[in-house]
């Protein structure tokens, strides 16, 4: 609710009703179909030709690396305050990466929404962090409703899902059977900031460092389920490092309501 008041009481500019008009007038769906048709030919079209407040809504189906013409090193590329979401929710809208590359990528993409989505099989390499979606710098991205699952890292932290930025939320998520390579932790979740609320975690593992199924720093983590994930790797008794954490590796922040 808004009230602005220029000459008489009570009464608000014409030409700011006509900007809050216009504004939001100029947000789009843009739907996409696996098949090539609707508004753009493939998902990375698009986004590409979204603005601000727009959504891309995909239709069911299954959209892969190799029928979407993508190349290196990630599948997606989410374009700044834009929503991403699958028009059925994730059992019918899957986003596969075939090993290829990542699947998302987020860079500097504000209140970016991933919503309604099953992301596989993507690989980031082995000097890349996030195979499943990798968010970083200015992003506060929010992940919802998705089935993030069979993702892998060459190397680094996050199988499924790796995020820098404080104001990430991962909500009402499945992280199945991801892996994070020799050097890196957070098997299914690496997070720094953020909250994770309300989510499945099963069969994930990290190879080296700590958190099988999440590494975070500063983040709050509620009512989530965590189970069947592990570490492995070699241990240093003598500097004292080593796998940690086979479920929750966390360095600050708070654990609540979670079953292990």
């Amino acid at each position: 609710r808004f009230a602005v008041h220029s000459g008489a009481r009570g009464q608000t500019p014409l030409a700011v009703l006509l900007l809050l008009f216009s504004t939001q007038a100029e947000s789009r769906t843009w739907n996409i179909h696996a098949d090539g048709t609707g508004d753009a030919p493939t998902i990375q079209a698009g986004l590409d030709s979204t603005a601000a407040g727009d959504v891309v809504l995909l239709s069911p189906g299954t959209f892969g690396w190799t029928a979407q013409g993508s190349l290196g090193p990630s599948m997606l590329s989410m374009r700044r305050d834009v929503t991403l979401r699958g028009a059925t929710g994730p059992l019918s809208t899957t986003v596969d990466a075939e090993y290829q590359g990542r699947v998302i990528l987020c860079v500097d993409a504000g209140n970016a929404r991933i919503e309604g989505l099953t992301i596989i099989r993507g690989h980031s390499g082995f000097n890349n962090a996030g195979a499943g979606i990798r968010s970083q710098g200015d992003t506060q991205l929010a992940i919802a409703n998705c089935i993030i699952r069979d993702n892998a890292t060459g190397r680094l932290e996050g199988g499924g899902v790796s995020c820098d930025s404080p104001g990430t939320t991962i909500q009402d998520c499945q992280i199945l059977d991801n892996h994070s390579g020799f050097d890196g932790g957070g098997g299914g979740i690496r997070i720094r900031g953020g909250t994770i609320s309300n989510c499945f975690l099963r069969n994930n593992s990290a190879s080296g460092g700590g958190g099988g199924g999440i590494q975070a720093s500063a983040a709050r983590i509620v009512d989530c389920w965590l189970e069947d994930n592990g570490v492995g790797g070699l241990s240093d008794p003598f500097l004292g490092i080593g796998p940690r954490g086979g479920g929750i590796s966390l360095s600050g922040g708070s654990i609540e309501g979670c079953t292990f």
